[in-house]
């Protein structure tokens, strides 16, 4: 997990994207939660978005699933000191001292279109539809350099969907 961290840091830092394929219980989302919550601590005007299939999965207050309460937790259990001062909302947390946004978005056609950000962390994308993930996928290629792309490879989706061919991408180097 340590290397993994640090691969989304290095990342984020160049601007490359990024394809984590897991297995369960690896704390992939953990770890991309903890990256881009650091990035908003310790740097100035960052932006990020985070996506997932469900509108539950990316912010449902008190649900562990949900990205968003990953970051809560993790600022809940900081030290009063280090436990950074948040505008929260729905699908946004608004970092005040370093002027850094976390926004959540779900599979839609205009997710991430016309936006610009430091990075985007796609969760659970083999579980989009097909049709959703290739317009999630194409949009972000003009929202920002940086996608961390992380899915548990679905068989069942097949070659038709855009995780096989990042997938293929990948294995080609």
């Amino acid at each position: 997990q340590d290397e993994a961290l640090l691969e989304i840091q290095a990342a984020i830092k160049d601007q490359k994207s990024l394809l984590m394929q897991k297995s369960r219980d690896m704390g992939a989302s953990w770890m991309a939660c903890i990256a881009v919550d650091h990035q908003c601590q310790f740097e100035r005007g960052k932006r990020f978005l985070m996506f997932s299939y469900v509108a539950d999965l990316v912010d449902k207050i008190g649900s562990p699933k949900s990205l968003f309460w990953k970051i809560d937790f993790i600022h809940k259990h900081l030290p009063n000191f280090m436990r950074p001062e948040v505008n929260r909302r729905i699908l946004n947390i608004e970092y005040v001292k370093s002027n850094c946004t976390v926004e959540g978005a779900t599979t839609t056609d205009r997710s991430g279109i016309g936006d610009r950000a430091t990075a985007a962390f796609i969760d659970e994308f083999s579980r989009f539809e097909a049709s959703d993930a290739a317009q999630v996928k194409s949009g972000l290629a003009d929202v920002t350099r940086c996608r961390i792309w992380n899915f548990t490879p679905n068989p069942t989706m097949g070659k038709a969907h855009p995780s096989y061919e990042l997938v293929r991408q990948a294995a080609k180097g």
